[in-house]
């Protein structure tokens, strides 16, 4: 498979092994990841424009907009933000209104079903494929037979972008009310913690900024709650260690919705 951009007559390979493959622009992309950072006309172009979901046998492709500001259409026809669309053979996509940044999704011939060889009868041809096929080393493909039957490589892969950030929200805001629980820290304290908190939480909810700055200002909001609860008369170690972890596994999920 291939996004054919029509304005440079260059094709951007889809790698089928893959089951999601981004297409925006990076400063550091994964090798998977089709970059249009270099393209003409990249400023209409999102960070993370859209999604290319691979189908398990790598035949098949669906194309899902991110949000995008200036949104993403399939032969003239707008796709609605996060809402997967099926691609034909051919089919036209435009970043943007103008048809500036323009592909054709190919479905190229390394992908499409390989035809069935034709074997002639006669006597002769018979002889020499059997004597074709007697120089030829069998190769055997041993299965490994450790497989585990859970991975964590396999569950991340599973997980989609949406559902990895929901639940990295969810284990943040039970982090920072058991943490707060255990602080005794009541409804009254500073209002400025609940904005550090706020604030980060909704930095780490958006697609398109970086995720560095909301665990800065939650950083901060925690270290505030620390030295106002006076951490040196905090004995409760258990308490503080279910905290990271439920932080730890926030951290997992917002990070695997941005490296999939």
């Amino acid at each position: 498979m291939e996004l054919f951009h029509i304005q440079t007559n260059q094709a951007f390979k889809i790698f089928t092994e893959h089951n999601l493959i981004k297409v925006g622009k990076f400063v550091e992309p994964d090798a998977k990841d089709i970059n249009l950072i270099n393209i003409p006309n990249a400023d209409v172009v999102s960070r993370i424009h859209l999604y290319l979901y691979i189908d398990p046998s790598g035949n098949h492709c669906e194309l899902e907009d991110q949000g995008s500001s200036n949104g993403t259409f399939i032969n003239g026809q707008p796709l609605n933000p996060f809402v997967r669309q099926f691609l034909n053979d051919g089919d036209t996509i435009n970043l943007g209104q103008e048809n500036n940044v323009s592909f054709k999704f190919r479905q190229t011939a390394s992908n499409a079903p390989a035809p069935e060889p034709s074997v002639a009868t006669s006597p002769t041809n018979l002889q020499n494929t059997s004597a074709q096929l007697s120089h030829k080393p069998i190769e055997v493909k041993q299965e490994s037979g450790d497989r585990s039957l859970f991975s964590v490589d396999d569950f991340r892969k599973n997980l989609s972008p949406s559902v990895s950030r929901f639940l990295g929200m969810a284990f943040l805001v039970a982090g920072i009310i058991y943490f707060a629980s255990i602080m005794n820290v009541g409804i009254s304290f500073n209002a400025y913690v609940l904005i550090f908190w706020g604030l980060g939480g909704y930095l780490l909810f958006q697609k398109n900024l970086s995720k560095e700055w909301g665990w800065l200002l939650i950083g901060i909001g925690l270290l505030v709650v620390l030295f106002q609860a006076r951490i040196y008369a905090f004995t409760n170690l258990l308490g503080l260690i279910i905290s990271l972890v439920l932080f730890g596994l926030s951290y997992f999920f917002f990070d695997n919705s941005e490296k999939k």
